[in-house]
């Protein structure tokens, strides 16, 4: 008996399962119920019945709910079995994710493959892969497959994550590094080369003139071969420990000029230590421009 009666409750869930509605929209139209009974069919199709359950959720609307309906539409008399209503979903398709990230990147040249995806069905929307979600790779190995997150917007403003494994390569000049290069040493003009290289597309994208990279400082080794962008380099210190430096000394319209020595490095705007050269005493001054540094006294 009690078989028997999982049996029924598992053929009459299969026929719910199996008959279930799908819609697309945010509400459900009640035009969309035709599939329940043909009478709904006819109603006009700005017609709301209700909200659209969220991806992956059955909603179970009564037979006698259904009736209700048909009644204040004058479809009297009518039976109505439950009936199940969800929202329509798919896997991403290959196409559509590459889509979006081409959109995304925006960038002549660039090769993309697509390693894997994101693979649960989602509802219809609109993808998008910001760059903001595209991690970076090893720079001495770019070529390595990295994530990219995105998101799907459907309805008005309601999102589902979504992320794809991608490799890509774009053909461009860049600077590289001719041989490995010393932090904190300046650049020189034969250290770099500019050739054509397979780049990743990073947010900080590779020098593309060698003048950008000569006479400033790695802020690391940069390793020969290795592509010079803006956030490996630092501009060189306009005073540097051991410099000898004119220390300039105002206190409202009193100014005078003494000698000192650097005992930190520092680029314009910033503060170093100094040791006056007559007293040895040392205080803290702020860069002003090569060799130059300033004292405020209030």
């Amino acid at each position: 008996m009690f078989r028997t009666t999982l049996l029924s409750m598992s053929a009459a869930l299969t026929m719910v399962a199996g008959e279930c509605i799908q819609v697309t929209g945010e509400n459900i139209m009640v035009v969309e119920l035709a599939p329940a009974h043909s009478a709904f069919g006819r109603v006009p199709a700005s017609e709301v019945f209700g909200h659209t359950p969220v991806p992956g959720v059955r909603r179970v609307i009564k037979g006698s709910e259904l009736a209700k309906l048909a009644a204040r539409y004058g479809f009297d008399g009518e039976s109505f079995a439950d009936t199940c209503v969800e929202r329509r979903v798919a896997p991403l398709t290959r196409e559509a994710v590459a889509a979006a990230i081409n959109a995304s990147l925006n960038q002549s040249g660039a090769a993309v493959e697509i390693v894997d995806f994101s693979r649960f069905p989602v509802p219809s929307g609109k993808l998008d892969f910001p760059r903001g979600g595209l991690a970076a790779p090893s720079p001495l190995n770019t070529g390595k497959p990295v994530l990219w997150r995105g998101t799907l917007t459907y309805d008005t403003r309601s999102t589902l994550s979504v992320w794809a494994r991608v490799r890509i390569r774009v053909t461009q000049q860049r600077v590289v590094a001719a041989e490995d290069l010393k932090p904190g040493r300046e650049i020189v003009t034969a250290q770099v080369r500019l050739v054509v290289v397979e780049d990743f597309p990073s947010k900080d994208p590779g020098l593309t003139s060698i003048s950008a990279a000569v006479g400033q400082v790695p802020r690391r080794w940069i390793r020969a071969g290795e592509v010079l962008r803006p956030n490996l380099l630092a501009k060189p210190p306009e005073v540097k420990r051991g410099d000898r430096v004119q220390v300039q000394v105002e206190s409202g319209s009193a100014r005078i000029i003494v000698q000192a020595l650097a005992e930190s490095n520092g680029v314009a705007g910033e503060p170093v230590v100094v040791k006056n050269l007559i007293n040895g005493k040392r205080f803290r001054a702020k860069v002003q421009a090569k060799g130059k540094v300033l004292v405020s006294v209030n």
